[in-house]
């Protein structure tokens, strides 16, 4: 695989998170960010170290994502700041959207690894889908009159209840401390009360009806945050 060229232009843009890593750790971050934006969709770590240029081995990516010294909720504050201004509309509004997707993987050995509900898979008869289920917060930007895009600022991994339980036993043996559950509905609610919001800026929270419950909708509201949704019929507030 050919070595990436990019423009300049990723150089300033990616010069605001360079004081998030140490000097080695923004390498890696550059090459992660520069081969997901150049790539084909379906990535690996192994396009990322034949196309990034850098002469390290494959175990130095690994680390810097397992165990790098950065934070991710650092990061994905940076890349809300980076974004805001550019979604906040003329009254001061700025719309958040909230939905999970379930990335399907075939493999035996995935951390977190489950079968969770899937609209998407229209062949399984109760549209279930093997594979890692992601929680998505995403910017909606007006980019000319009534078109909106959505800019991805973060993610958070769902683990069913019944995997994490099991993980969490297998911690236990190791001497070690697993993470607890935690639902849909409260990882989505750490992901938008985790982003500062300016004084005079009214968010309004994006969603379909799997998030218009109380779980989600309470907490949010207690914060200041707006949330649109459709309601279930037998929803009870």
């Amino acid at each position: 695989m050919e070595e990436l060229r990019p423009s300049p232009e990723w150089d300033i843009l990616l010069a605001p998170f360079e004081s998030l890593f140490t000097k080695s750790g923004y390498r890696y971050f550059r090459a992660f960010v520069i081969a997901f934006a150049h790539l084909d969709p379906r990535l690996w770590v192994t396009q990322v170290v034949l196309c990034s240029g850098l002469r390290r081995g494959f175990p130095r990516f690994y680390q810097f994502l397992d165990r790098g010294a950065w934070r991710v909720s650092a990061v994905r504050r940076k890349l809300f700041e980076r974004c805001l201004w550019v979604c906040v509309d003329e009254e001061g509004r700025l719309l958040e959207a909230v939905d999970d997707t379930v990335c399907a993987k075939s493999g035996r050995h995935f951390e977190g690894l489950g079968v969770p509900h899937d609209p998407m898979n229209r062949q399984h008869p109760k549209k279930l889908s093997r594979g890692h289920c992601f929680v998505c917060l995403a910017l909606l930007g007006e980019t000319v009159q009534e078109h909106f895009v959505a800019l991805f600022v973060g993610c958070a991994l769902y683990v069913q209840q019944s995997v994490r339980e099991a993980a969490q036993e297998s911690a236990k043996r190791a001497g070690k401390v697993g993470k607890a559950f935690a639902t849909k509905l409260v990882l989505a609610v750490e992901l938008v009360l985790d982003l500062p919001i300016p004084p005079g800026v009214l968010v309004l929270g994006i969603c379909d009806g799997a998030y218009a419950k109380r779980a989600f909708v309470v907490p949010l509201c207690a914060w200041g945050r707006q949330v649109l949704s459709r309601l279930r019929s037998d929803t009870v507030f």
